[in-house]
């Protein structure tokens, strides 16, 4: 069985834009990343909540069931590194392959996420580092021409 989860730790949200409460930008950003892993075709979806204690896992658990749909397993993961312990269960819980996206990637698309699955049938382990600095800066044009003035249209010129 395939299984995504989306992984929700601690810090997860803690740079809220300017008057936005974190623990709703914590909230937000994982319900929209579920979202995005709850689509995905033939892959089982979970939420794993990781914390250090066993009082902010349950808190990070409970949040989280109140953003998935119903039998949508909620993994409560405490010690260890968040990565092992997250494949780990989710090992546990049944799957042979898995992915884990981070809870703040409410963006990212499913076609990353079914190259890790597709890579996964010929390799053990695969990994989607995120995109370069220069692709992520805001109001920066995507596709700027190399000259200015290119896309104008012109007049056509009679002889």
């Amino acid at each position: 069985m395939r299984m995504a989860a989306v992984l929700i730790t601690p810090g997860t949200g803690t740079a809220p834009p300017p008057g936005i409460d974190p623990g709703a930008f914590q909230s937000v950003l994982s319900e929209d990343t579920y979202d995005v892993v709850a689509d995905l075709e033939q892959c089982a979806p979970a939420v794993a909540a990781w914390a250090e204690r066993h009082d902010e896992a349950d808190r990070l658990a409970t949040a989280a069931t109140d953003l998935t749909w119903p039998g949508t397993p909620v993994l409560r993961l405490t010690g260890g590194a968040p990565l092992s312990r997250t494949l780990a269960a989710l090992h546990d819980y049944g799957a042979d392959q898995a992915a884990v996206i981070a809870a703040d990637a409410p963006d990212l698309p499913r076609l990353l996420i079914g190259k890790l699955f597709r890579a996964l049938g010929s390799a053990d382990v695969a990994v989607c580092p995120r995109p370069p600095r220069r692709w992520r800066r805001p109001g920066r044009p995507r596709h700027p021409h190399p000259r200015p003035g290119l896309g104008r249209r012109r007049r056509p010129r009679y002889p």
